[in-house]
């Protein structure tokens, strides 16, 4: 029925919502703190910087490679945003289940094992966003017996 294919529609838009959002704020959070050592706060670009750069020189900071792996959370963001907006209109991917779920776990760990700061929040809830997106255009609607979906694009008819 009508009801139906309207509540499709919408559920398209949220998911697609949830997972541009969750991007967006994963590259965000890149500009926000992410440690806070002796006063100087550092925001993840500068922390990646920083680690790249004296990593493997001086004793009490990570091996280089930490500091360019961090940039895997940024390109994971224009990763879920690229995958959104392959075609027009904007629809989810099941790697976004993965990305989002990827994102999430990495600043989740940070702020267990490094450091408690708003850029790992905001990269996990965005993770989290992304991961939900994804989740609520591939899950069964509630209610539904029906298999999950195919993560329609917004608009379409089904």
């Amino acid at each position: 029925g009508e009801g139906r294919v309207g509540g499709g529609v919408r559920r398209a838009r949220v998911a697609i919502g949830l997972v541009v959002a969750g991007a967006v704020l994963v590259a965000v959070s890149g500009f926000l703190v992410w440690l806070d050592v002796l006063g100087s706060r550092l925001s993840g670009y500068r922390l990646a910087e920083l680690v790249t750069g004296f990593g493997d020189e001086l004793t009490g900071v990570p091996p280089s490679w930490v500091g360019v792996a961090w940039y895997a959370i940024p390109a994971a963001a224009a990763l879920a945003w690229i995958l959104a907006f392959r075609h027009m209109p904007p629809s989810t991917s099941p790697l976004h289940v993965m990305i989002g779920a990827g994102v999430a776990l990495a600043a989740i760990g940070y702020l267990l094992l490094v450091d408690v700061q708003a850029g790992p929040i905001v990269a996990a809830v965005g993770g989290i966003a992304i991961g939900a997106g994804a989740a609520l255009a591939f899950g069964r609607p509630a209610g539904s017996s029906s298999p999950p979906g195919r993560g329609a694009p917004m608009g379409h008819r089904s």
